[in-house]
C-alpha cells in the first residue's frame, strides 16, 4: 500500500473520529505506518499466527499511543 493511500486512510480515520490521535503525531504515525505495512505483507501470506501477531502488534501501538 502507498503511503499516500494510508494517508488518506488516515484522514478518513480522522473523520470518523477514530483513531485520531495517531495521525496528529508524526512518529507515531510513522510507527502505525511501519506495523501496518508490515501486517499489509504477509497478510495474503499463509501464515495466520503472523498475521494476528503483528496486526495485534498494530492494535497495541494505536492503544497505548492514543
Amino acid at each position: 500500500m502507498k503511503l499516500k493511500k494510508l494517508k488518506k486512510n488516515g484522514q478518513k480515520f480522522q473523520k470518523n473520529g477514530q483513531c485520531q490521535v495517531i495521525f496528529q503525531n508524526p512518529s507515531l504515525f510513522h510507527e502505525f505506518q511501519m506495523n501496518y505495512l508490515q501486517w499489509l505483507s504477509v497478510k495474503q501470506s499463509n501464515s495466520i499466527q503472523l498475521n494476528l501477531t503483528i496486526l495485534l502488534k498494530v492494535m497495541l501501538t494505536v492503544q497505548n499511543k492514543g
